[in-house]
């Protein structure tokens, strides 16, 4: 069986309220989206990048988050180019979506 996998984590086992994991080709490489209805609001890509039989490899993954003022921007997070490095990135942003949760719920709540 031929199944999605970035940097050796299945793309099927994430699950993050609200979201849709999406890999997408860039070059020879590949990064790992994670969208909303508005589009793309993560971006966990290869930044640095290493020689493996002959091939280039990512070596490390970058975490970018949707601006409201235009591009993606960088969230000061990386992670080693593997299953527990995207496992890690993966939990940074299951924390910040239940922030985001969070205060929108005591927002609505402080206008009544």
């Amino acid at each position: 069986m031929n199944e999605d996998t970035f940097c050796g984590f299945l793309v099927r086992e994430i699950r993050i309220l609200g979201l849709r994991a999406e890999l997408q080709q860039i070059g020879e490489s590949r990064k790992l989206l994670l969208l909303d209805k508005a589009g793309t609001k993560w971006e966990i890509r290869p930044i640095t990048f290493r020689e493996q039989d002959g091939r280039r490899v990512p070596a490390t993954l970058s975490l970018y988050h949707r601006s409201k003022q235009g591009p993606m921007h960088y969230q000061k997070y990386s992670a080693p180019a593997h299953a527990e490095g995207v496992r890690r990135l993966l939990r940074y942003i299951r924390q910040h979506e239940q922030y985001e949760r969070i205060g929108a719920r005591i927002k609505r709540n402080q206008k009544q």
